[in-house]
């Protein structure tokens, strides 16, 4: 069990994700996450779907990354998708650290994404889990690219 202090700790960082100033709702996602407190997850959940503020949203999608818990993965694979290029990079290394084989789908798709921030991380997070199907795509992509420069 956690020494009391930490909990207590992790107490008030979770009341603090509700707080109506982004920056404590930034600070204690990215708290959270280094505490590594499960019961952080639903609120993270919660932040990453609906904050309005990208930074909140990019910290609570690193804080699941990094808690590792199954129930993040439906959230953290359509923040590949965010309105915030700086949220979907976070969201597909977060989505690769979250379940490695049901990260390779999302992440070819995160290839195919027109932010020019995304694809580069989809593929870096792609070499990192090194599916053969994700490398297949990785490929292909790379091919199209050089065919697209060449014209």
């Amino acid at each position: 069990m956690a020494p009391l202090w930490l909990m207590r700790s992790a107490d008030a960082y979770l009341a603090a994700l509700c707080d109506s100033d982004k920056r404590v709702r930034r600070q204690a996602a990215a708290a959270l996450e280094v505490l590594g407190d499960k019961r952080a997850v639903e609120p993270l959940i919660a932040l990453l779907a609906h904050d309005a503020s990208p930074e909140v949203r990019g910290n609570a999608a690193r804080a699941l990354g990094r808690l590792g818990d199954e129930r993040a993965f439906n959230f953290v694979a359509r923040a590949i998708n965010d309105p915030d290029h700086d949220v979907r990079v976070i969201a597909v290394f977060a989505l690769a650290r979250l379940d490695i084989r049901r990260a390779a789908e999302p992440l070819r798709r995160a290839l195919r994404h027109d932010d020019i921030v995304a694809p580069p991380a989809a593929q870096a997070a792609l070499r990192d889990i090194m599916d053969p199907q994700a490398l297949s795509a990785l490929v292909r992509q790379i091919e199209e690219e050089d065919i697209v420069d060449e014209t």
